[in-house]
């Protein structure tokens, strides 16, 4: 495995909503209840917890919008057996680090809720997502200053989600 880079003209390109986008401070969003679920980003953790729905697996840096320390407001009281794993991983900005890719691997093979905290930006963990969940799985992350989109893994948004970690560089 190596780091994945984002070039500065792919940056474009990841800034499009890949699905539905739902706004608002505290969107509702329609969640299929037995689907796996991945959140990328702080405000969209919280914004699940919530709703009451812990995700699977969880990406944060506790960083909103840069520079703004976030501090996530308590959701659901965690059930017995649902205590999350937390792993910490380091992730520079504009980078899919290997660590953080054999997190997700980690995460997605856990059978209890995961948490991985990153040191340096979560940003393109949403990418690493796509790519490695199972048909069926819901990836919602933050859109900045919009809101959180919500997208199903399925065959053509998994390709891409390949399509653009080929035209990363690689390191």
């Amino acid at each position: 495995m190596v780091d994945y880079i984002l070039p500065d003209e792919l940056a474009g390109e990841l800034k499009v909503p890949w699905g539905p986008l739902y706004a608002g401070e505290t969107p509702e969003v329609p969640l299929d209840p037995e689907a796996q679920l991945i959140a990328v980003g702080d405000v969209t953790q919280q914004n699940l917890l919530a709703t009451g729905r812990m995700p699977d697996v969880a990406v944060v840096d506790h960083v909103t919008r840069r520079n703004v320390p976030h501090h996530a407001q308590a959701g659901p009281e965690p059930t017995s057996g649902d205590e999350p794993l937390t792993l910490k991983v380091n992730n520079p900005a504009g980078t899919i680090s290997e660590a953080l890719w054999a997190s997700m691997v980690t995460g997605l093979d856990h059978p209890g809720p995961v948490l991985v905290e990153v040191e340096g930006e979560e940003d393109l963990a949403a990418l690493a997502a796509v790519a490695l969940a199972p048909e069926g799985t819901q990836v919602a992350y933050g859109q900045p200053k919009e809101g959180m989109v919500v997208i199903t893994v399925d065959e053509a948004v998994r390709a891409k989600a390949y399509e653009l970690l080929a035209k990363m560089e690689e390191r």
